[in-house]
């Protein structure tokens, strides 16, 4: 008996030492981030909604210019669903920004406007979870609740020493009793963010600072040495790969000068943007990701089926592998004619156009890591002809319409082997 009493005053001399410590290094150490600089429960949904999977450095000015051109809720609610998707691009995650505007329509309609400040009314509106609803209620309404994502669970497991599977819904249950629970009075607001700011800044998830630990003395995961194997989480299942054939259409005729784009179908992923023509590949058809693929009559088999006759064979080809996207593209060039209407929703899009997509920006950044790695090892970099698009990024949110392709203008089609890895 005596020995329990002594191990929960431990624990609740550990739980204030946390709480005042963290709260200590917060006010002296915080980021000057622009949603910090308010209260404002649209801006911190906003942020909220945008930091999901996506770093600070990148948020800022995406959070930025759309609060620029949505400076509130009802602007945000009355918008064109393409304008919000435009300032969204390069973000990723569209169907963030879907969520957005309905759940700010949600708010127009229902709360007059306003964000309310009841945690139930919060958590009903679109695309907002657990966490998202405790973020919002803690940091704009000062209010005590947990806002627990992996940078706090990280955080609470190494210095409570806390070996359960984060992945599992019950520790996610126990973490946010346990974050609800260090929670100082009136507090909430920055006690929130200072478990977020630690998780990003210090205890980080490869390489945790423990030496400029504000908690350091009493952490127990460091005092154990498993720092650095916490928290636990069980392995995902391994990516399975996928391989498609995509081409870029070039009009030529009155349509000299563009290319042509397919509008994805109004659900799933990336659902409503535009991207270059693509189908599965053959089982059969060609070796594993990254190889060349053989000249073998599925592909132009495909191309028959979508309503494109292949012309002369395919030419010379390059292979490209793409890490950021883990994707390998195979590219070579063939002729091919219009074969009718094939129903798809299409545009054309002009080619002059192109260097302002951000979807030719991460090939120069990964140009630029490549030559860079080439240059320490010594060796000569890869030459590889660089795509006009990259097929797994090119996504425009613009209106469109049905192509026809009746008039039989020679195209030249150029396939793309893209081998990427989905879930």
């Amino acid at each position: 008996m005596a020995q329990e009493e002594g191990q929960d005053m431990k624990r609740r001399e550990d739980m204030e030492f946390f709480s005042r410590h963290l709260l200590e290094w917060y006010h002296g150490q915080k980021r000057d981030l622009p949603w910090r600089r308010s209260r404002d429960p649209y801006h911190i949904w906003v942020s909220e909604i945008m930091l999901q999977q996506t770093r600070v450095d990148t948020v800022i000015p995406y959070f930025n210019r759309f609060i620029g051109r949505f400076p509130t809720i009802e602007s945000l609610a009355e918008a064109a669903e393409e304008e919000v998707l435009k300032c969204w691009e390069g973000l990723g995650y569209y169907s963030r920004a879907r969520n957005l505007q309905h759940a700010a329509r949600q708010v127009k309609d229902a709360y007059g406007g306003k964000v309310p400040d009841d945690r139930e009314a919060v958590f009903g509106l679109k695309g907002v979870g657990p966490y998202t609803a405790g973020a919002i209620l803690s940091i704009a309404f000062n209010r005590p609740e947990p806002a627990v994502d992996g940078n706090v669970m990280r955080v609470l497991s190494r210095f409570f020493l806390i070996e359960d599977d984060i992945a599992k819904t019950k520790t996610r249950v126990k973490m946010e009793g346990l974050a609800k629970e260090l929670i100082p009075g009136g507090e909430a607001s920055h006690f929130n963010q200072a478990l977020m700011e630690h998780g990003a800044l210090v205890c980080t998830p490869k390489s945790p600072r423990c030496l400029v630990c504000p908690v350091m003395e009493r952490c127990a995961g460091r005092l154990a040495g498993r720092e650095t194997t916490l928290p636990i989480k069980t392995k995902a299942k391994p990516p399975r790969p996928e391989t498609r054939l995509a081409a870029l259409v070039e009009g030529r005729g009155e349509r000299a000068g563009r290319v042509l784009i397919r509008q994805r179908p109004s659900s799933g992923l990336l659902a409503r943007m535009w991207e270059l023509p693509h189908w599965p590949a053959p089982e059969n058809d060609g070796a594993g990701a990254g190889a060349a693929r053989p000249e073998g009559a599925a592909a132009m088999d495909r191309l028959r089926r979508s309503r494109l006759r292949p012309g002369s064979p395919p030419g010379r080809r390059s292979t490209l592998w793409l890490p950021s996207t883990r994707s390998a593209i195979s590219i070579g060039p063939c002729r091919c004619t219009a074969a009718g209407r094939n129903g798809f929703r299409c545009r054309w899009l002009r080619k002059r156009g192109r260097r302002t997509l951000r979807s030719v920006r991460p090939w120069r950044r990964r140009q630029r890591l490549r030559r860079r790695r080439c240059s320490r090892r010594r060796t000569p970099p890869i030459r590889a002809r660089r795509p006009s698009f990259s097929p797994t990024r090119l996504a425009m949110p613009a209106s469109g319409r049905k192509c026809a392709g009746s008039d039989a203008k020679t195209w030249r089609i150029t396939l793309f082997r893209m081998s990427s890895l989905s879930c």
